[in-house]
């Protein structure tokens, strides 16, 4: 399983620590949206050149900056991994989504104008309690990069041998945190949480990056993170057997 841990420190080489800094020194400096997504492409933290998103307000585009680098800085396997950020309109009901490919799609209808209040509304009725402070777009964010985090360690376990199936990984992810935990997801994450074993790690990933005291079912999904960071997968296998 070393050769998980190899790959997964391979991505936090200097080159890339040192684009992540440049990323944020241009998020602040940023006096457009069009700054900001010249800096997405030319720091290499998207494989695509996000131009739908100049329909979205400066404000709107830098939380989605600070999200995208605070979650490459803390999990570098996503470094390089996300496809692009787009606005859909497309896009019916689901504020965002995230697709296997890591394609983060956006619905204009929150995210582009001065829209953003109806996510603090979504934020608070629908999906988590108030654990942080960062504001609805950069939690939403959160949420979708935990998508993206998720997509791409299922793609790192499959070429290392190890969790073949992706259901076997989602299975013993849950599994552990509720045997752990108990199985009151709803109080302890949120009511999204409870719909299947992707918005479960979405969820709990999302207050593990916004909250600084995370609850106990975020803590044990950062232990894991932990322990795959390590190249170490027998606790975790432990759950699914």
């Amino acid at each position: 399983m070393q050769e998980i841990a190899a790959e997964i420190r391979e991505k936090s080489h200097a080159n890339q620590k040192a684009n992540l800094l440049t990323f944020r020194n241009e998020i602040e400096k940023a006096r457009s949206t069009t700054d900001i997504l010249r800096a997405f492409f030319v720091c290499g933290l998207l494989q695509e050149k996000p131009q739908t998103l100049t329909a979205c307000t400066l404000e709107t585009t830098i939380s989605i900056a600070r999200a995208v680098a605070d979650v490459c800085e803390k999990y570098p396997l996503l470094f390089g991994e996300i496809r692009g950020i787009k606005v859909n309109s497309r896009l019916k009901a689901a504020i965002a989504t995230c697709s296997k490919e890591r394609m983060i799609s956006l619905n204009p209808r929150y995210f582009c104008g001065n829209h953003t209040d109806k996510i603090e509304a979504a934020v608070k009725k629908d999906f988590w309690t108030s654990f942080s402070d960062k504001g609805g777009v950069y939690q939403i964010m959160a949420h979708e990069l935990g998508h993206a985090v998720h997509f791409s360690l299922f793609n790192l376990l499959d070429r290392k041998g190890s969790f073949a199936l992706p259901s076997i990984f989602n299975t013993a992810v849950r599994r552990r945190v509720l045997l752990k935990h108990g199985y009151n997801i709803e109080n302890n994450l949120s009511k999204y949480a409870k719909k299947n074993c992707y918005e479960f790690f979405a969820e709990a990933f999302c207050e593990l990056i916004c909250s600084s005291q995370p609850r106990i079912f975020a803590q044990e999904l950062g232990v894991i993170l932990e322990e795959i960071t390590d190249g170490d997968l027998s606790m975790l296998i432990g759950f699914y057997r």
